[in-house]
């Protein structure tokens, strides 16, 4: 029988269902990441998909404020 746990209760401890928090709590899986690096890719190129703009793609590449990291 699967373990049923209320969503509003913490995850006891040592629970084989407890993994580490992504970056803030962001999973995807790997189609869905695939599918977004295409489009950053098409954008790159001059073609907007999914609403994924040349014009956003290029702030997304601009530099931080160490030069290590940007928008995106």
């Amino acid at each position: 029988m699967p373990l049923r746990i209320p969503i509003s209760a913490p995850m006891p401890p040592n629970s084989p269902y407890a993994f580490p928090q992504a970056a803030g709590g962001l999973w995807t899986t790997p189609t869905d990441l695939a599918k977004f690096l295409i489009a950053i890719q098409k954008a790159l190129a001059g073609h907007t998909q999914n609403n994924i703009t040349p014009q956003i793609v290029k702030e997304m590449m601009v530099p931080g404020l160490n030069h290590n990291m940007g928008l995106g």
